[in-house]
């Protein structure tokens, strides 16, 4: 696994024997204009962050099979995500499946935030080959949040734009725990804004394309067989790709969505701290996986609402990823294997201003147990939600909901770790809004016609 290679790397690269001076003194021109081209970008999606936050205020106001996050602090979550790429009926459509955008009456702003708490425990199965302890809680606070708006261009057709968190990561445990020498701390961290454009082709047919811009931060620490620490720092990247949705309404009361995302190579550049004061160049491919999420939305009832899911996510692409620790790289096999997803949901319309949601959501584990590390302890995922959804006001909508997500077993059956995590739980509390108007000339009084 990566850390074996690491572990390698240590005692037979020359970076980590010798000090800075010999390192080398420049670097090309050709990487010093591809890190600024780089940086910029991540200064965009930062600005591009912080001024939807500050719309956010001013309108009153981390993973799937692989590692992809489903929770985006959207209504959807009240359904577990079944339905999401179908429901289309707030905000929530520009990072579920953007196509949506044209059944939004006027321009939308939507926000949400979800905060979570996690209890992952390890268990340590075999003090023979378990050295150490069971790491304590490893989980923590997990603050994730959401927006979007949805630009109303023409009758036919929307802008907007959504950032949100779409992966991550994030184990803490204790130093002196049985896996030390796979992880003493990791945090994958990665955000994204996706503008792009929504048509309607025909009365039953949407179309949409956006540009998906990610920016991905990793820290990693981990002991060596001298307990000496190795950390891994300040990596990251900005990548691109591509995002294509589709909605269908062949019926009213009846929709079908379609999303596909194109494949994000990330490679996080940063440098590795060593015994010694060693600091080499670290660099380490990261693909994360295309997919492709299919859902239904009908109404069955006038009060009831069926909504169900499926789709595909190739994580297999991840089966081996490169590493390079100065001057010695590998490729690690890391075994990923390509996920599915199921979910069905409900919607039940209490009364005009109240309508409740629940719903239950399965992904195929990525890994298994002979492959599976305590840096990357994924297995298949539960997700069990409940919702209810206001409307305050003709423009205003608010939403409440609870998720509960278990992670798995996460067994794990490695050479110099076994056991798995008898507690594996992350449980969301969440809180969303959207607010529409038909016309910003008409709501700030600047119509001149």
């Amino acid at each position: 696994m990566i850390t074996s290679i690491i572990h390698s790397t240590i005692f037979i690269s020359p970076q980590f024997c010798t000090t800075k001076v010999g390192r080398q003194r420049e670097l090309k021109r050709g990487i010093i204009v591809k890190r600024t081209i780089r940086r910029i970008a991540g200064i965009y999606v930062a600005v591009s962050f912080c001024a939807l936050l500050g719309l956010t205020l001013l309108a009153s106001h981390a993973q799937a099979g692989g590692l992809y996050l489903q929770e985006f602090a959207t209504s959807s979550m009240g359904t577990a995500g079944a339905g999401r790429n179908a429901y289309a009926s707030d905000g929530g459509t520009i990072l579920h499946n953007p196509a949506g955008m044209t059944r939004l009456e006027g321009h939308t702003l939507f926000a949400g935030f979800a905060p979570g708490g996690a209890t992952i425990k390890f268990d340590k199965t075999n003090s023979a080959v378990n050295q150490g302890g069971n790491g304590g809680d490893q989980g923590g606070f997990i603050p994730l949040l959401g927006g979007g708006y949805s630009h109303k261009l023409h009758d036919r057709v929307r802008l907007g734009m959504g950032i949100f968190a779409m992966s991550g990561a994030a184990l803490d445990p204790d130093n002196a725990w049985a896996g030390r020498g796979q992880v003493t701390n990791l945090s994958l961290f990665t955000i994204a804004t996706n503008p792009g454009v929504a048509v309607k082709i025909t009365d039953w047919l949407s179309v949409g394309g956006n540009w998906l811009i990610v920016y991905a931060t990793l820290d990693w620490k981990l002991r060596l067989p001298t307990e000496q620490q190795l950390r891994f720092k300040e990596s990251d990247d900005v990548e691109f790709a591509g995002m294509a949705s589709i909605l269908l309404e062949p019926m009213e009361g009846l929709r079908f969505g379609v999303l596909y995302q194109s494949e994000i190579d990330l490679e996080l550049r940063g440098s590795a701290r060593g015994p010694g004061g060693a600091n080499p160049d670290f660099q380490m491919e990261l693909p994360l996986a295309q997919y492709v999420h299919v859902s239904a939305y009908w109404d069955a009832t006038d009060k009831l609402a069926l909504l169900l899911s499926a789709g595909w996510e190739d994580w297999s692409t991840m089966g081996r990823i490169g590493v390079t620790v100065g001057t010695f790289s590998s490729d690690v096999a890391l075994g990923f294997e390509d996920t599915w997803r199921v979910g069905a949901g409900l919607h039940y319309q209490l009364t005009p201003e109240w309508m409740l949601q629940t719903g239950y959501s399965y992904d195929s584990s990525a890994l298994k147990n002979k492959n599976r590390t305590a840096a990357l302890p994924i297995d298949e995922q539960h997700r069990l939600g409940f919702g209810a959804i206001h409307q305050l006001s003709e423009n205003l909508r608010i939403g409440v909901n609870f998720e509960w997500l278990h992670l798995g077993a996460g067994k794990i059956r490695t050479p110099g770790l076994r056991g798995s995590y008898e507690r594996n739980d992350i449980f969301f509390v969440g809180f969303n809004l959207n607010w529409g108007i038909e016309s910003w000339r008409d709501k700030f009084g600047l119509d001149t016609s």
